[in-house]
Formats: C-alpha cells, structure tokens, sequence
C-alpha cells in the first residue's frame, strides 16, 4: 500500500525564529521521510519525525496546534493505527553550557489497545549547537507496558526534573511478604544535569560506581573507537556505550551499574582459516587476549581466561544443533556461536562483580539498595 504524507504545519514561533507573516501550505508527498519539506525554523521537531522512521502500509498525516506536534499513522494494512505526540516542555535552557539553549521533549505515542509496541512515554532531553542540530540525546522513560518504572512528572524549573517513580506491576517479581517491605514505596528522584551529562541524583550520592573516575571501557590510545555516555532508562544509573570497527573486528561494549558493576562485551569477527579449525573454548581464549590488549580492564579479564584454562569454567552447549556454547565462571559468562553461514562467530562476555548482593534486580538498583536502607528480601517458596 502507498503511503500519502501530508504535511500540516501551521504558523508558529519556534525558539528565536520569527514567523510572522509567513504562509505555510500544506504539502503532500510519497514515499520517505527523507522527501518531507524541512522548513528551517523546525529542526527539532523535523529530528524527531526522521527518528520515528516510516511504514510504508500506512497513511502518515502530521499537524501542529499551539505548540504540539502530532503525526497519525492510520489505515495501515496491519491494523496497528497509532499516533505519537511530542510537547516542547524546555526550550530556554542551556543544559550543557555551552551557549545554546537546549531541549527538554516530552513524547507520548498511543497505540491500538494501550498495550503495544507503539504505547510508551518519554522525556527526551537533545542538547544542540548554535545551528539547531543534535549533538547529544537522553531519554528518560516514562512507562511502556511492560517496562520496569512508572515515574509521574511532579516539578519541572531551568533543567531540574522531579519525580515519584513506582515498580510497574506487570513486571513487579515480587509477591508474598515482599510487598509489605519496600517495594511499594514510592520513589523520589531528581534529575539534572552536571557537567554537560544527566544524572540521578540519588545516583551520585548512593552509588558505588559513579565515584569512578573514568568510566571509559577502551584504553585512550586505541584508534576507531566512539564512546557514548548517557543515562539508563530503567534504574536511571549511567552507562558508557562504546564501539571499536575496523577491518576485521567489530567490538560493541557498555558499562552500567549501581553498586555492582556490569560489564558487556560483544565481539564479531570474521572467520579465517584458523579459526575455523579451533574450538569454542579456544576462540574465546583468542579473544580474551584482544580484550586484554585494548580495554582498560585489563586484570578482570586475565582472571577470566585462567578460569577457563584451569578448567573451574563450566563449559557446555546451550544449542548443540547450532553450534552455540557457553562457558560459564565466578562473575562472568560467556557465548560462542557463529553468524549466518558460520562466516563469521560472535563471542557475548558478560561480567557482573557483586559488590551488593543486595542489588539484584531492576528495583533493587533503581531504589539504590544497601543494608543502610533496608533488610534482603527473600522470595518466597511457593509461588
């Protein structure tokens, strides 16, 4: 089904720009986004139409009234009709000082039954330069219908974000004498920004892990590296995304946590001639040696590899028929399997050191939980 876009923008301020005496007409185009006409003074809301990408079995109408921006994405051939409304809540602060007010947005999208997909809510924070382009994104979320939270804005001034965050029980796991304890508190937390990132607040002051310096997970000196830093969605801590591409390796890792730090790595490579002949456990002795030479964890990892010559790690295959194994140790484990037509292998290393055992699910992390603040919760037996 061809898609008709119809582009409805009626006149409006938008930051500094003026518009006054200016007509807009409407205008109607095919196929994507990309063709949509890009007026000058809507950048931002242009940004956030290009993200929310395109479906080419429905009908996309846009329109702006009194400052909201909607787009209708209706008689889709799948049925799943929905809308997505963004509200300009800031745009006269400089979030990261650099002389350019940012944005604070607040994006709500509605779908067919409340329960879907295209059902969720977030604040979007896009920090830009002085020509109204992203240079930096955070999203905080708001609720989805299976997400972890439900946080309810309760005070907005110049960057500082207050809210009351509660466990979302589609997906509160505990039940029994637990929610007596302090699970069906509600949460307090603020959010402002803090030397150009944003924070949690009670991240800062309660957590182990943002008294680390330098957060980055590739040493400084290793080339084709990007390193991203925001803030996690769901327990609200940081977390450190970075990449290394070249030729022959493609390495993605992030690096989150609370007390307990989390630590992902995700290696695919090519297969050569050798590494065909090898077996999983060697292969990813191979690439524990990469990780040793480029990242900054250096010591944590050398622990790892001697679990696994020494033969303390478990080893097994998770799917034999695939050709997917696991090797299992203290703190760690690891996933060997190959790609489409085993012309390349993915190696997953995932290293959690438990300095909290307390800290082991979502609202655990989120609640910033200590033996200061409150006693372990056993689950229950019987469920």
């Amino acid at each position: 089904m061809k898609r008709t876009i119809i582009l409805l923008f009626l006149s409006f301020m938008f930051g500094n720009c003026k518009t006054n005496n200016t007509k807009v007409k409407s205008t109607t185009t095919k196929n994507s986004l990309s063709e949509r006409t890009v007026f000058s003074d809507h950048k931002i809301i242009d940004y956030l139409l290009e993200k929310e990408g395109e479906d080419q079995e429905c009908e996309i109408t846009f329109q702006e009234k009194d400052g909201v921006y909607k787009y209708f994405s209706s008689n889709c051939s799948h049925h799943d009709n929905h809308s997505v409304t963004f509200s300009i809540v800031d745009q006269e602060t400089d979030f990261n000082n650099d002389g350019t007010t940012d944005y604070l947005i607040s994006r709500v999208s509605e779908g067919m039954l409340g329960g879907n997909a295209n059902t969720n809510a977030e604040y979007i924070y896009l920090l830009v330069n002085a020509k109204a382009e992203v240079i930096q994104e955070h999203s905080i979320l708001r609720y989805a219908p299976f997400s972890y939270n439900y946080l309810e804005l309760t005070s907005y001034n110049k960057g500082v974000l207050k809210a009351k965050v509660n466990q979302n029980h589609r997906t509160l796991y505990t039940y029994g004498s637990q929610v007596e304890s302090y699970y069906i508190k509600e949460l307090k937390m603020t959010f402002s920004f803090v030397d150009g990132l944003l924070y949690e607040d009670s991240y800062l002051t309660d957590c182990d892990l943002a008294k680390m310096k330098d957060k980055s997970i590739f040493k400084k000196d290793i080339k084709n590296v990007s390193r991203e830093t925001s803030i996690d969605m769901h327990n609200y801590t940081q977390i450190q995304t970075e990449s290394l591409k070249n030729s022959t390796v493609n390495i993605y890792a992030s690096l989150q946590g609370c007390d307990n730090l989390n630590l992902e790595l995700d290696i695919v490579r090519a297969h050569n001639a050798n590494s065909r002949q090898i077996t999983h456990t060697q292969l990813a002795l191979k690439e524990l040696d990469t990780l040793i030479l480029k990242t900054r964890f250096k010591s944590l990892i050398e622990k790892i590899k001697k679990q696994i010559e020494s033969g303390s790690a478990e080893t097994s295959f998770y799917d034999e028929k695939q050709k997917n194994k696991k090797i299992e140790g203290k703190d760690f484990v690891i996933y060997v399997y190959p790609k489409k037509n085993e012309e390349a292998y993915t190696l997953n290393l995932s290293l959690i050191l438990n300095n909290n055992p307390l800290q082991e699910h979502n609202w655990d992390i989120t609640s910033r939980l200590n033996e200061n603040n409150s006693q372990p919760v056993e689950e229950d037996d019987d469920f």
